[in-house]
């Protein structure tokens, strides 16, 4: 993942200094380098950026100012020769970090291993909140079903048909391969337990050798499938 980096700093020596530390990082793509706050504010509104190094002390409009102003700021790593703005700074919860000018490269090697965190953490996120929101559809009955992932319990092969097994409906007959199935569901959620079921791992209640326990129902293990899911904790 690339982080869309801005450099913001009225000093061209000061933008130099953060471009030449964030190349040493293949995870910076610098999109932009800006000297006050209304380059910035343009480049905000025509890119998606997802960090900036900002300076406090820039004319006219400040820093903190910015970032007031701002509605959905990003991340923001502050940058500023005067340690008096330390307190204030981290009153913004999408500061992340605090560097005193002069920026030596030890020192940025510590706010690099944040930034890390941060969107390691955050791309998590987005991918959860992916998987819980984006529906499935498939056709029962000639109409079109459209379905939550985490409402299915489980599916189980029948024929040429797939039950699919969900909250509060009961069961749906759909005439689809389970490896469909297989292909569409999100695997973080769903896993293959045996050549005729696919359960939700969230909704497992027991996990025993052989079989596994899903609202009072007892699903098979088939044996080539048991190694992915004996590394399973319920």
């Amino acid at each position: 993942m690339k982080v869309k980096t801005l450099i913001v700093d009225d000093e061209p020596m000061a933008r130099g200094v953060i471009r030449k530390h964030t190349g040493h990082f293949d995870m910076f793509e610098i999109i932009a380098e800006c000297q006050n706050a209304i380059e910035t504010i343009n480049i905000l509104n025509t890119q998606e950026i997802d960090l900036i190094f900002l300076d406090i002390n820039m004319p006219q409009i400040t820093g903190l100012e910015l970032l007031s102003s701002l509605k959905n700021p990003p991340l923001v790593v502050i940058t500023t020769a005067y340690s008096e703005f330390g307190v204030k700074s981290y009153e913004y919860s999408n500061i992340i970090d605090y560097l005193l000018k002069p920026i030596t490269f030890e020192r940025f090697i510590k706010t690099v291993d944040k930034i890390k965190t941060k969107f390691k953490n955050t791309l998590e996120e987005k991918q959860v909140s992916s998987l819980v929101s984006e529906e499935i559809k498939f056709k029962s009955n000639k109409t079109t079903v459209q379905l939550m992932p985490e409402k299915i319990f489980y599916l189980q092969a029948f024929g040429n048909y797939v039950k699919v097994f969900v909250q509060k409906r009961g069961m749906i007959l759909v005439q689809q391969k389970l490896q469909d199935f297989e292909d569409q569901l999100p695997s973080e959620i769903f896993i293959r337990c045996h050549k005729s079921y696919i359960v939700n791992k969230n909704h497992i209640t027991r996990l025993l050798k052989n079989e596994i326990e899903i609202q009072n129902t007892t699903i098979p293990i088939g044996i080539t499938y048991r190694q992915n899911l004996n590394k399973m904790k319920v």
